[in-house]
C-alpha cells in the first residue's frame, strides 16, 4: 500500500513538472510578435457605419450587389454605391475613415494590412496600428476622409483616385469632389485640405504640372473639366459672349477654401468622429493574395452622375445597431487577384495617367 501511494505521488510530480510551463505560457499576456518573426499581409477590414438611405456594395468580379447595413464588413474588391439622400461612413481597420456622400461610387481597389496585436481603437489613435496599403477610387460623387499617420517608412500608403487624378494621403483631413456639372458632360473637381500641408500635382496627357502646396483651409477647384479616356488629356470648356472655348487644363491654383466648404467638411468630420467613438478592430485574419497592385487604376467612368450642388451627407445618424455577422470577409476574397489588373489597363496612346499627388507637410 505504501509503495502504491509513493508511486502515485511520483506520477503526480512528473505531471506537474511537465504541465507547469504550458499553463504558465497560456497565462502570459499577449505582446508584440517576436523580433524577426514572419508576418503575412492580410485583407484589411472596411466596416459600414451610420448607413443612411440606399447604400449598396457590389462585388467587382461577380457583379453581385447587396444592401449594406450598419456594422457590416467588406474587403477590397467591392464598390460602394450611395443613392439619393444616402450616405455612409466607412471605417478602415488601419484607422482611416471615409464619409461617402449621396450619389457617389467608391471603388475599394486594394486594402491590405499587416497583423497587429490586441484591440485597436481609432478614436484614441494618432497613427495606424500596422503597415497598410490602401487604394480607393472615387469615380463619381464626393467624400470627406481622415487618415491616421501612416508608417510610410515601412511602405504604408493611402491613395484616393479620381478620373482627374490620384491623391496620395498621409495623415490629414481632406475633401474630394468629382461631380457632373449642369450639362452632364464635364465635371467639377475640387480638393480641400482642412488640416495639414499637402502637395498637389496634376498631369494631362504627357505633361505634368509643377507641384503646388495646399495648406490649412485651402483648396483647388477645377470646373468644367473633361478627361479624354484615350489620351488622358484634361480640357476645360468655357463660354464668353456666346463663344465656347476648349483649352488645356491650366496648372491648379490654390485659393482660400470657401466658408461653406469648410463648414461642410467640419460637419462630415464630426460625423466621422461619432462613428469611431466606440469602434474597435482586431487584427484581420484573411490572408491577402500574393500579387497585389498598389496603383490607383486608370480612368473610370462617372458620366452617369446626377446634377446637384456639392454636399457632405452623413450627419443624420442612423441609430440602429445592426449586428449582422461579418461573414463577408471570406466571401469576397476570391476576387482580389483580378481586381487591380482591370483598373490599371494601359492607354493605347502611351500617355501618362492624370495624376494628383497629395503629400502632407510636417507632422504627417
Amino acid at each position: 500500500m505504501q509503495k502504491t501511494f509513493l508511486s502515485w505521488l511520483t506520477l503526480l510530480g512528473l505531471f506537474a513538472a511537465c504541465a507547469s510551463p504550458v499553463f504558465a505560457q497560456g497565462a502570459a499576456p499577449a505582446g508584440p510578435p517576436a523580433q524577426g518573426a514572419a508576418t503575412t499581409t492580410r485583407l484589411g477590414i472596411v466596416r459600414a457605419t451610420r448607413v443612411v438611405g440606399d447604400v449598396r456594395s457590389e462585388d467587382i468580379t461577380t457583379k453581385v450587389s447587396q444592401k449594406l447595413e450598419n456594422n457590416q464588413e467588406i474587403t477590397q474588391g467591392n464598390v460602394v454605391h450611395t443613392g439619393d439622400n444616402s450616405s455612409v461612413v466607412l471605417l478602415f481597420s488601419n484607422g482611416a475613415s471615409i464619409n461617402l456622400a449621396f450619389n457617389s461610387d467608391l471603388n475599394i481597389e486594394e486594402f491590405t494590412q499587416d497583423p497587429f496585436e490586441g484591440n485597436f481603437s481609432p478614436a484614441t489613435a494618432t497613427e495606424e496600428p500596422s503597415k497598410s496599403v490602401t487604394s480607393i477610387k472615387l469615380t463619381r460623387g464626393e467624400l470627406v476622409g481622415n487618415v491616421k499617420k501612416l508608417h510610410t517608412g515601412q511602405g504604408s500608403k493611402f491613395t484616393v483616385g479620381t478620373p482627374v487624378g490620384a491623391a496620395g494621403i498621409r495623415g490629414t483631413t481632406f475633401r474630394i469632389v468629382y461631380r457632373p456639372n449642369g450639362n452632364g458632360q464635364a465635371f467639377n473637381f475640387s480638393i480641400t485640405t482642412i488640416e495639414g500641408n499637402v502637395e498637389v500635382q496634376i498631369a494631362s496627357g504627357t505633361i505634368t504640372a509643377p507641384p503646388v502646396s495646399v495648406t490649412d483651409n485651402k483648396e483647388i477647384v477645377i470646373n468644367n473639366v473633361e478627361v479624354n479616356t484615350t489620351t488622358n488629356e484634361l480640357t476645360i470648356t468655357t463660354a464668353t459672349n456666346g463663344v465656347v472655348t476648349v483649352a488645356a487644363a491650366p496648372p491648379p491654383v490654390v485659393n482660400d477654401a470657401a466658408a461653406t466648404t469648410v463648414q461642410l467638411v467640419q460637419a462630415a468630420a464630426q460625423s466621422i468622429a461619432q462613428s469611431v467613438a466606440t469602434a474597435t478592430f482586431t487584427t484581420p485574419t484573411n490572408q491577402a493574395p500574393a500579387n497585389t497592385n498598389n496603383g490607383s487604376g486608370g480612368n473610370g467612368g462617372g458620366n452617369n452622375g446626377t446634377t446637384g450642388t456639392t454636399d457632405t451627407s452623413g450627419n443624420n445618424a442612423n441609430g440602429n445597431s445592426n449586428t449582422s455577422n461579418n461573414s463577408n470577409n471570406s466571401s469576397n476574397n476570391s476576387n482580389n487577384s483580378s481586381n487591380n489588373s482591370s483598373n490599371n489597363s494601359s492607354n493605347s496612346s502611351g500617355a501618362t495617367t492624370p495624376t494628383l499627388r497629395v503629400t502632407p507637410g510636417a507632422g504627417g
